[in-house]
């Protein structure tokens, strides 16, 4: 063979060696969540170990195909004789690979672990918080008047109406529609858990957002990037 088809040939088997790496970024980027801002830690690790077991899968390989014919990488070649010195190269790098694989797995469930355990807690703290408390409570008398007074719009606050409540009422609609905003904004990226929050608020969210979604509409003629966020999980959640 020549010395230019020989160089075509290591050429093409070098870029096949890179073809399942282009398959997952292409995989990882055609399968993202839009609804998400920011990458989840669980997909950046999935990503990374994806890469590892690859490499992993290659160079086991490799190290298989030696004990027929020599193909050498990057000047290195594995021998095909069965002493331990000259195998344990490939050996190591295999158990390093598989022992870096391990660990990412372990701090891939300790970061979704973390991630639910600051769900929780701002989920704990929410619900002891005063300040939380009186207005859910004004919140829910707001609306169950409102029902008893228009049972035709029961679901939907009419805006005259709104305008038309006492400025503690309104003060009260607007921390819980910015509560649920920062619920919204917190898992968009990815610093809370969606199902234990989806679990937890999806009725309180689905409540609140009908029966003020008209307010919510209003504010968003004057700027689209109010409630944003609680929109976005809203369509989510329940469309």
């Amino acid at each position: 063979m020549s010395p230019l088809n020989l160089l075509v040939l290591n050429v093409l088997k070098t870029f096949a060696l890179f073809i399942p790496y282009f398959t997952i970024l292409i995989w990882f980027y055609f399968k993202r969540d839009s609804f998400f801002l920011k990458n989840r830690i669980e997909i950046q690790f999935n990503l990374i170990i994806s890469f590892l077991i690859t490499a992993f899968i290659q160079i086991a390989i490799w190290n298989l195909l030696s004990l027929f014919k020599q193909e050498s990488f990057l000047g290195f070649t594995p021998s095909s004789s069965n002493s331990n010195t000259d195998s344990s190269p490939i050996l190591v790098l295999l158990g390093i690979l598989a022992g870096v694989i391990g660990w990412l797995y372990n701090s891939r469930y300790n970061g979704i672990t973390a991630r639910r355990n600051h769900s929780i807690q701002a989920l704990i703290s929410s619900r002891l918080s005063t300040e939380y408390i009186q207005n859910s409570n004004r919140v829910s008398h707001i609306s169950n008047k409102y029902s008893t007074l228009n049972p035709s719009f029961k679901n939907k606050m009419d805006i005259s109406y709104f305008e038309a409540l006492p400025t503690e009422d309104q003060k009260s609609i607007h921390y819980m529609l910015n509560f649920l905003e920062f619920i919204a904004v917190g898992i968009r990226f990815g610093d809370l858990d969606e199902a234990l929050m989806k679990n937890t608020l999806s009725s309180i969210l689905k409540n609140n957002f009908l029966l003020f979604e008209d307010i919510i509409k209003k504010y968003q003629q004057k700027n689209t990037h109010t409630f944003e966020h609680l929109t976005h999980l809203y369509n989510r959640w329940h469309c």
